[in-house]
């Protein structure tokens, strides 16, 4: 149970990475999902983490564990955005949502 957390909080320090690295060069905003996956698996690599291990599942390969964890830590950086914009903060801006309009058909 620990190691969910312990993804999770790491989850929320990339997000607040990512909004200082977007802050100091602003173009950075149009790729945010690509930078904090991104540096998700750096700092999945960095502390060399993985939640399998933790969890006590065996993988064929030990460093793939290390990926996914860094994915689901870059992934949850959008569950933080979500609920720092519902909380009211001025840095969980609401996520774009895109409308699915129906396509018109040639009569």
């Amino acid at each position: 149970m620990h190691d969910f957390l312990i993804t999770i909080m790491l989850g929320l320090a990339v997000f607040s990475v990512g909004n200082l690295l977007e802050d100091f060069v602003p173009g950075l905003s149009r790729f945010h999902a690509i930078v904090t996956l991104a540096l998700g698996v750096a700092a999945a690599q960095w502390l060399d983490y993985s939640l399998f291990t933790g969890l006590g599942a065996e993988l064929r390969n030990a460093d793939m564990g290390v990926w996914v964890t860094g994915l689901a830590i870059g992934g949850t950086t959008s569950v933080w955005r979500g609920i720092l914009h519902w909380m009211g903060t001025s840095e969980g801006e609401e996520p774009e949502a895109r409308v699915a309009r129906p396509r018109r058909i040639a009569a």
